[in-house]
C-alpha cells in the first residue's frame, strides 16, 4: 500500500488516465467527425463507420507486435512513441478530408494497443508481477 503514497504511482496514474480518456474521447467522437466530413453522403458515413468499428478489433493482431518492440527498444522509447501517436492522432483527427480518416482510424488502433500494453508493463516494472490486480 505505500506505493499508493508514492509519487511514481501519481505520475503513472496520471499519464495512464490522461491516454485513457483521450482514447475514450476519440472513440466516442470519431463518428460525429466522420458525419461532419461527408457532408451528407450516408454511403461514405456508413463506410467509414464500418471501416473504424472493423479496425477496433485487429488490437489483438497489433498486440504482440508492440510487446516485442517494448520488448527492444525499452518503455522510454515506448512513452515517447505513444506521445507521438497522440499528437499524430489529434493531428490528423482535424484533417478535413472524411478518408483522410482511414490513416487516423490506423494510428488510433496502434495507439490504442501500445497505450494498454504500456500500461501493463509501466506497472510491472516499477512494481513488480505479484502486485499487479492486487
Amino acid at each position: 500500500h505505500r506505493h499508493l503514497l508514492s509519487w511514481r504511482f501519481a505520475l503513472t496514474t496520471l499519464f495512464a488516465a490522461v491516454h485513457v480518456v483521450h482514447a475514450h474521447s476519440y472513440m466516442g467522437t470519431a463518428e460525429l467527425r466522420i458525419v461532419e466530413l461527408a457532408l451528407g453522403d450516408a454511403d461514405l458515413v456508413d463506410t467509414l463507420v464500418t471501416a473504424f468499428s472493423s479496425t477496433l478489433p485487429c488490437v489483438f493482431v497489433i498486440a504482440p507486435l508492440v510487446g516485442m518492440l517494448m520488448d527492444r527498444f525499452g518503455l522510454f522509447a515506448s512513452v515517447c512513441a505513444l506521445q507521438a501517436m497522440a499528437l499524430a492522432l489529434c493531428g490528423l483527427f482535424f484533417v478535413p478530408s472524411a478518408w483522410a480518416q482511414v490513416a487516423t482510424f490506423i494510428v488510433f488502433t496502434v495507439y490504442r494497443s501500445t497505450l494498454f500494453a504500456l500500461i501493463v508493463a509501466l506497472h510491472v516494472a516499477l512494481y513488480g508481477w505479484r502486485s499487479w490486480a492486487r
